[in-house]
């Protein structure tokens, strides 16, 4: 698994990277497509920056099936 922050669907153990690259809390963010948006500011960050300052841990991390994303809340898998 490639750690660059957005590519693990918000996964709990990228979200301190790209919050310290925006330099904002990790709470406040959210991703839309293809960028993660920081909305008080009005700061985005693309992917294709964000796989500027990638890295690949050592490890993979741990998550917990209730750190995942609701199936309610895809927007593309099981959609028509």
């Amino acid at each position: 698994m490639i750690d660059c922050g957005f590519l693990s669907a918000g996964a709990p153990h990228s979200r301190g990277k790209r919050s310290r690259q925006m330099g904002v809390p990790v709470d406040e963010l959210h991703t839309e497509p293809s960028v993660v948006v920081h909305q008080r500011s009005a700061r985005r960050l693309g992917y294709g920056e964000i796989a500027g300052f990638a890295t690949i841990p050592a490890v993979a991390p741990e998550i917990r099936p209730e750190q995942l994303k609701k199936t309610s809340a895809f927007r593309l898998i099981g959609k028509d």
